[in-house]
């Protein structure tokens, strides 16, 4: 079981890293950012296979702007095979687990919002980047 404070620290470090080799190896950083993807998800509705598949691009978008090897239909199919996301009978449409994210996370990952770390990170980065300009007296 994961707690919120490894949650972060490792969802941080894959902020940072990117995906550009696709879903982490380690599972761990795997089940990190299946939770993460959770968020994308809102709980306790049913979506249809297009939509879960927008909201899963969207938010891709949004917290990995960089290119990234791993596409919106490939992290759905992880999010089915972990047991996170589930679909119905007939196959057409999809919920978060019931529960199942509890047996795998210590608190409520909808606790956290990783479009706002990956903002913040930007920010962060541009800081450095412009002070590193002025130090250095180059601009862009």
């Amino acid at each position: 079981m994961i707690a919120r404070p490894e949650f972060e620290s490792r969802l941080n470090n894959l902020l940072r890293t990117g995906l550009g080799s696709g879903i982490p190896k380690d599972w761990q950083d795997q089940l990190v950012l299946l939770g993460a993807a959770l968020t994308a998800i809102p709980i306790g509705s049913e979506h249809s296979e297009a939509q879960i598949n927008d909201l899963l691009r969207e938010w891709l978008e949004a917290v990995f702007p960089q290119a990234v090897q791993v596409d919106h239909v490939k992290l759905r199919r992880y999010l089915v095979d972990a047991g996170l996301l589930e679909r119905d009978p007939a196959g057409r449409r999809y919920r978060v687990a019931r529960d199942s994210w509890k047996k795998r996370f210590s608190f409520s990952v909808w606790e956290t919002d990783p479009r706002r770390l990956a903002a913040d990170l930007a920010a962060e980065r541009r800081r450095r980047r412009e002070e590193w300009q002025k130090r250095s007296g180059r601009s862009e």
